[in-house]
């Protein structure tokens, strides 16, 4: 307050206080963009996970659509791609969440439509998914069997055989220019986490790549947008972190709003993660019991004002 006055005495008070550079950033976030959710490969749209994605950006003023991704029968991320993109045919600048294969079809759409996409949020992403063809569909014996009969059951949905193949037609790790924020388990047993690590470290390597132009879509990749790791530990699979995702997620998407903090300081602890000692990389790893009870401070802290 005293520098505040001094600066004004002195005529040095900014056209632009901090607090108006917020608000103008958070009505960018609220009014610019179109955010889409994209589906896993198994129907989750009455699932928790995306009605809570739904209420917290509904608490911003922020609509989350969920365009269907698999209305003509058996699921396959060609059919996802095509409905995605007609979905979002003639929108403007879009912003996805996606989780799981979901995240992985956000990714595939980006890399087709980057002049569209804003940036990426992505959930326990399904990179390399031939690779996770066994601990995804219950292990080698129930692959072959899933082969031979051509059907198998997840999450109790029928799941068609022609998926795995399918896959087989797309990037295991999608180029993408745009900003991403990655959001993995360090305990996920389904989709490993080192196949988002590998996603990740991509981006410093395609940056360090100078002035080599992408050959399908001619963009320079010194253009490419940060990609971060948030790793957590939770003991007991991503839905114990969901929290402090929806923290991050409105963060990232600078819709924490005039008057919400978020003190990063407070909410966790950036450690040198074993997966990126020889990459410069952004890695935060996060114990989610010693968060939960700073994060409901900041609850009871907002609820008191």
């Amino acid at each position: 307050e005293v520098k505040r006055k001094a600066d004004e005495e002195a005529g040095m008070v900014p056209d632009v206080t901090p607090s108006l550079v917020f608000q103008q950033k958070f009505q960018n976030a609220q009014n610019n963009h179109t955010y889409i959710y994209c589906q896993d490969f198994v129907d989750d749209s009455k699932s928790f996970e995306l009605m809570m994605y739904k209420d917290v950006l509904g608490s911003r003023g922020v609509t989350l659509q969920v365009p269907s991704l698999c209305s003509g029968g058996d699921y396959t991320i060609t059919k996802a791609l095509e409905e995605l993109t007609a979905s979002l045919e003639g929108i403007g600048s879009v912003r996805l969440l996606g989780r799981r294969v979901g995240g992985l079809v956000a990714a595939l759409y980006a890399s087709k439509h980057p002049e569209q996409v804003n940036k990426l949020f992505l959930v326990e992403p399904a990179f390399a998914l031939l690779e996770s063809e066994e601990s995804l569909f219950g292990g080698p014996e129930a692959v072959v069997e899933w082969k031979r009969s051509g059907t198998t059951s997840f999450e109790e949905q029928d799941v068609s055989y022609q998926f795995m193949e399918d896959a087989k037609l797309h990037s295991a790790f999608p180029y993408v220019t745009m900003p991403a924020y990655v959001v993995h388990g360090v305990d996920d047993v389904l989709l490993p986490i080192e196949n988002s690590v590998t996603w990740v470290r991509a981006s410093s390597v395609e940056m360090r790549g100078g002035t080599r132009l992408d050959a399908q879509y001619n963009i320079e990749t010194d253009d490419i947008g940060e990609r971060r790791l948030l790793e957590v530990s939770t003991g007991h699979g991503i839905e114990g972190a969901f929290k402090l995702v929806h923290i991050k997620l409105l963060d990232y998407w600078g819709l924490t709003g005039p008057g919400v903090t978020t003190p990063e300081a407070d909410l966790e602890q950036t450690v040198s993660s074993q997966f990126a000692r020889d990459h410069s990389l952004h890695f935060e790893e996060v114990e989610i019991d010693q968060l939960v009870k700073k994060s409901d401070e900041l609850d009871a802290d907002k609820d008191e004002s």
